[in-house]
């Protein structure tokens, strides 16, 4: 166990660094991974593993080589081992916290190690006991020795290469440029210099004006004089854990046809661009850094209607989690490698778009449902790559100042506590706008008149077809009306399933679908 514990220290201070490096605005690689693995009982395999933008893989090899090369030749700072030591006991502590409540999934999990690695299960509170006994003798020099133990040197390994193009100069090319990294002369890492996190006054604690729990669900119900609103509720289905959430009025309601990407770069499929822009006072780096063993994020994402921030914490990190929150909605950093890591995602989306016939349906749908509207449309790539944080920072900035801003916490916490450290974040913020704005006329959403069949094309295998079928229905502010058709989408999926896929053997996976909108008024579809 402890060996294993030095070598996952030393395997993750390695692919810390990767991802600082693939963090940089002129950044070497999208992505880079390092790590050793047993084949079974048969063998062991090292590797690096480099995600790079098309074309530049030579320079994506190099510089992980090299990071490769620095760390195994001049090994870790105190401080890189401390930053992982903290990662390691914050998430010990967490599960010895919750050990009576414990999911499903933890126990199925603690079988599987048993059976897969023969890793004898414990409780997490003696897991953590005997962490902290060990602790003491994790030093820079203790990991280095367990990272060369297990790793396998790699001065002749064999190169793959997947790409879109063949790479320059073809395997000649690949083993030059492996020939660099091992050639090249490298120096020890620069020190860098501690910080302590920026956000931990924003100003005099706000003051409850109003406070009422509801009778049916337990609920309680805060407003703040600033507007702020807080719902609490405690619950004990998870023992130490406390889910955040914070909603921002404005989301996709920015988007209009006049400005139909305003809020494109908040998020992107699961990244949050607008958080990879890091703080004012600090990069995403540095808060990786400062808020290294704390259980606490701030991803940004855009729905229909507001910006929302959904985190799990734990009771003693809420009041960091409600300060990270505070701050990546007050004060975003907007910083250029947040922007750079959007355009490359950006570049990758486009050039898959089509590859399967799902994606070039997800890819068409909207314009074609709602008669090109460019809010449901997806522009050019040519648009996407003109967006800038200039202009989001511009787009958002009356959402970010005045905004209605509800807040909701709900878990294993105590209310008094958690009402004080809103007090002193989200209630101690200038005035909001008292109630999230109606945007009556962005709601509306028509369905197209045209009828006739579109055909879409794919670059995907030639034996692969999707066939879709969509009808205009309602939307979802009656209740009953989509229970109606949600019972009617069950059916329909059972006649589909066996008419097609066990009568007829011509559809694997043949389903149906009823999304009435909460959103767009009157506009609802079933397919």
């Amino acid at each position: 166990r402890r060996e294993n514990l030095l070598r996952e220290i030393g395997h993750a201070i390695v692919n810390r660094r990767l991802l600082s490096r693939a963090r940089e605005a002129n950044a070497p690689f999208r992505a880079a991974g390092f790590g050793t693995w047993d084949l079974y009982r048969a063998g062991r395999s090292t590797q690096i593993s480099i995600d790079t933008v098309d074309g530049k893989w030579r320079r994506g090899l190099v510089e992980a080589g090299l990071e490769y090369r620095r760390a195994l030749a001049f090994g870790f700072t105190r401080a890189e081992v401390d930053e992982q030591l903290a990662n390691i006991r914050g998430d010990l502590r967490d599960a010895a916290a919750g050990e009576a409540t414990r999911s499903n999934r933890a126990l199925y999990n603690a079988v599987h190690g048993l059976i897969a690695d023969r890793a004898v299960p414990d409780l997490p509170s003696r897991v953590l006991g005997r962490f902290e006994a060990f602790v003491p003798e994790i030093t820079p020099e203790t990991v280095l020795a367990a990272l060369k133990r297990e790793a396998i040197p790699l001065d002749a390994p064999l190169l793959r290469f997947q790409g879109r193009t063949p790479p320059a100069g073809g395997e000649a090319g690949l083993r030059a440029a492996w020939t660099e990294v091992t050639r090249t002369a490298i120096t020890p890492r620069s020190a860098s210099t501690a910080a302590s996190f920026g956000y931990t006054d924003f100003g005099p604690a706000g003051q409850v004006v109003s406070d009422s729990r509801d009778p049916a669900l337990g609920i309680r119900q805060l407003r703040f004089a600033n507007n702020v609103r807080l719902n609490l509720k405690r619950t004990q289905l998870k023992q130490d854990e406390v889910l955040v959430q914070v909603s921002l009025d404005g989301g996709a309601m920015l988007a209009t046809r006049g400005n139909p990407l305003a809020v494109q770069m908040v998020s992107l499929g699961s990244s949050s661009t607008f958080a990879l822009g890091g703080t004012g006072k600090h990069s995403k780096d540095e808060l990786d850094t400062l808020l290294a063993g704390r259980t606490a994020s701030a991803a940004v994402s855009a729905t229909p209607e507001t910006f929302v921030i959904i985190a799990r914490t734990s009771p003693r990190d809420l009041e960091i989690q409600l300060q990270l929150a505070a701050a990546q909605l007050t004060d975003p950093g907007y910083r250029p490698e947040g922007q750079v890591i959007f355009l490359q995602n950006i570049n990758n989306m486009f050039a898959a778009l089509r590859a399967t016939p799902g994606s070039a349906l997800a890819a068409d749908q909207g314009a074609i449902l709602s008669d090109g509207d460019p809010r449901f449309s997806l522009g050019k790539v040519e648009d996407y790559r003109k967006l800038t944080f200039a202009k989001l920072k511009a787009d958002l900035a009356d959402r970010l100042a005045h905004g209605a801003i509800e807040i909701g916490i709900v878990g294993d916490f105590n209310e008094d506590a958690a009402i004080a450290l809103v007090a002193r974040t989200f209630g101690a913020l200038p005035a909001r706008e008292a109630d999230f704005r109606p945007y009556a006329e962005q709601r509306q959403r028509g369905f197209t008149a045209d009828r006739s069949p579109h055909t879409l094309t794919h670059t995907g295998a030639r034996d692969q077809a999707l066939v879709t079928m969509t009808w205009p229905t309602r939307d979802g502010e009656d209740p009953v009306a989509e229970m109606q058709l949600g019972l009617l989408q069950r059916v329909v999926q059972v006649e589909l399933t066996d008419t097609l896929r066990e009568a007829l053997g011509k559809a694997y996976s043949p389903g149906a679908r009823s999304d009435p909108s909460r959103t767009w008024r009157g506009y609802g579809t079933f397919a």
